[in-house]
């Protein structure tokens, strides 16, 4: 099966030559390529890779555990054969929720050995803090996320380089013409649409860039619910395995819209549907799209627990989970199936989760209108280089914008993103203030396809403005 390279090999590759490195803890789902990557990583910067594997031999925990880390490493070479040489060997850590105890060990490692370059991986392990009295030694570690692969990844693993190129070296024009050629911009429309489809799950990518075959796709990704729903007995200890199954099987659908437990389930008690919703969230497998007042920077600091959106691990699992079909999704006018799902919330949401750098915890915010009876939404909200963006979703050309006229006069905010299916252009307008007065303001709208450059395009739009 072809593989294909992850962006978060840059960021390895940058960790790697730290003068003050420190042990790495790679986090993310399952099944989104940590082993993958750090195996790619290790490929090419070290002459041996000693692996270990906690679900498949846990008992080695205990040479980490019991004994200084030069001990430790003596016993590692033994044990696998492969020599621990500072500078020469990586050291990888994989599957380390099933031997929490060695996260202690991390401390040590840097403490005596540090020069060996050491990363532990693992996909439960907000889950496993909870259940376990072990702490993360503060200070002593590093993190690095890594979720599902990127729209431009995809490109790149089907062979779509020159395209790829082409739209990471796009700039929007200040006169607002459209650059990208109808040709260009409807191919890349139509990658679109196939990419919902396959999703960004590593292993979906590769068969589909290796095959080409949808049906293939469709067996993998069924394989990774399964897969999902066995790690589920994991939890029995803390929640009920039948209600964690109904949660995961009901949140699909709501994707995009506000979370109400009684559109979850209507018999179970809410503070259950709490707790369910809470462990597949430390399981990476949902993310809570939080409510934030949006008065200033950070987001987070004005978030509201109890306000939140949900986004699913990836689109090409939620459109398997929402049973929408090739032929369906190819004969819909829209990307936002009623009642099947908000693909392009979703599609758009997973990228600006993981849009800042691997070391920063993903995390996205909403805004909604606090008034009674108030319906202005804005879908997301991030901040960018000292400006808060307001960004809106729609599945096609069309869609009123008032919510973002709102937001933009409310918060002053001078610049906004829409993302649809028509080419690049610039939107400008007036915000009407309170007291009357107007706020000029500049939308940016950008087809789908351009998500991972977004950013990019508005830091280049402002640097020419300002």
């Amino acid at each position: 099966m072809r593989s294909f390279s992850r962006n978060i090999l840059k960021f390895l590759h940058s960790w790697r030559c730290k003068p003050h490195r420190k042990p790495l803890i790679l986090r993310g789902a399952r099944q989104v390529g940590k082993s993958h990557a750090v195996r790619q990583f290790a490929r090419e910067n070290f002459n041996h890779l000693l692996e270990v594997n906690f679900e498949q031999t846990p008992e080695v925990a205990s040479m980490l555990t019991r004994n200084s880390p030069k001990r430790a490493a003596q016993l590692l070479e033994v044990q696998y054969g492969v020599p621990v040489i500072a500078g020469e060997t990586l050291l990888f850590l994989d599957e380390v929720q099933s031997a929490p105890e060695v996260l202690a060990s991390l401390r040590y490692l840097f403490e005596e050995l540090p020069a060996l370059h050491v990363i532990a991986a693992g996909s439960l392990l907000d889950f496993t803090l909870m259940e376990h009295d072990l702490s993360v030694p503060v200070g002593r570690v590093e993190y690095a996320y890594l979720g599902p692969a990127t729209f431009s990844e995809f490109l790149s693993a089907v062979g779509e380089d020159s395209l790829l190129g082409y739209l990471q070296n796009f700039m929007l024009r200040q006169d607002g013409a459209e650059t990208i050629p109808e040709a260009l911009h409807l191919k890349a429309l139509q990658l679109v649409r196939t990419f919902m489809l396959i999703g960004g799950m590593p292993e979906a990518v590769a068969s589909y860039a290796t095959t080409g075959s949808l049906s293939s796709v469709e067996e993998i990704k069924r394989a990774l619910f399964t897969s999902f729903r066995d790690d589920f007995s994991k939890y029995r200890r803390r929640v009920d395995v039948a209600a964690l199954k109904k949660v995961f099987e009901r949140v699909p659908r709501l994707v995009g819209t506000r979370i109400k437990y009684v559109e979850i389930d209507r018999e179970m008690r809410s503070k259950k549907i709490a707790e369910t919703l809470d462990l597949l969230t430390y399981a990476r497998l949902l993310t809570k799209v939080r409510h934030s007042s949006c008065n200033g920077i950070p987001l987070g600091a004005e978030a509201n627990e109890s306000i939140f959106k949900l986004l699913f691990l990836d689109v090409g699992l939620l459109t398997t989970a929402c049973q929408i079909t090739p032929s369906e999704l190819e004969a819909a006018s829209e990307l936002n199936l009623v009642n099947r799902g908000s693909l392009a919330e979703q599609f758009i949401g997973q990228h600006l989760l993981y849009r800042g750098a691997p070391s920063e915890e993903p995390a996205l915010y909403f805004w909604q209108r606090e008034a009674r009876n108030a319906s202005a939404e804005i879908d997301y909200v991030v901040s960018h280089d000292g400006t808060l963006l307001p960004i809106e979703v729609k599945a096609t050309k069309g869609g009123a914008l008032r919510s973002l006229h709102y937001f933009m006069a409310q918060k002053r905010a001078p610049i906004g993103i829409k993302f649809d299916s028509q080419p690049p252009r610039l939107i400008r307008g007036t915000a009407t203030l309170a007291g009357g007065s107007e706020l000029p303001y500049t939308l940016i709208s950008l087809p789908h396809y351009l998500v991972d450059d977004a950013l990019r395009i508005v830091a280049h739009y402002l640097q020419e403005t300002r």
